[in-house]
């Protein structure tokens, strides 16, 4: 008997089951009317970068990642797994994308920006 429980529980400890979907590769286009959209590529469950204009220039950071049954945690902020909405210091409603060029994205939107700006200048 002792070695069936024996047995048993080492089995449930060796299948661990996960509780959350693969996330890596995963890219996420954060969008929101009037604000810069923001970029997320989980390369692991661990790791994330972040792409967004910031200051006149498209950035990229590293973010920890910590993924929850219901929660995907990036850097300070969060996003909710059913709702897509990421929180940061604003809300985005987010969508997932494929095999996007986010620098490419990002570069055009700050160009088409600053194209926008230079025509607003006065001096």
């Amino acid at each position: 008997m002792k070695k069936l429980l024996g047995i048993v529980v080492l089995g449930l400890l060796w299948c661990n089951v996960g509780f959350s979907k693969e996330i890596s590769g995963t890219q996420l286009l954060c969008e929101r009317p009037h604000i810069n959209p923001l970029g997320l590529w989980f390369l692991s469950e661990l790791i994330a970068i972040e792409y967004k204009i910031d200051n006149w220039e498209v950035v990229k950071y590293e973010k920890k990642v910590s993924v929850k049954p219901d929660t995907i945690y990036v850097g300070s902020a969060y996003i909710n797994r059913d709702t897509l909405k990421y929180l940061g210091t604003e809300y985005y409603n987010c969508s997932i994308v494929k095999d996007f060029n986010f620098e490419e994205y990002f570069n055009k939107l700050l160009k088409d920006q600053i194209a926008e700006q230079e025509a607003k200048n006065k001096l």
